[in-house]
């Protein structure tokens, strides 16, 4: 969000960028970071399914 900060955001992690920087990523680091980025389109999905099935019951 544009405007909004917080010391516990992730977004503003160091390791969140791509570059030398990314030599300090573990493979727990990037598991975790990409099912963070990955969680919109999730529930982007489910959002999706759980109207079609409303519109099935219809």
């Amino acid at each position: 969000m544009e405007g909004v900060t917080s010391p516990y955001s992730l977004m503003a992690a160091s390791k969140g960028v791509y570059g030398e920087s990314a030599g300090e990523w573990t493979p727990t680091d990037a598991l975790g970071y990409s099912k963070m980025l990955a969680l919109t389109g999730v529930f982007y999905q489910r959002a999706g399914m759980n109207a079609q099935a409303q519109a099935d019951k219809s």
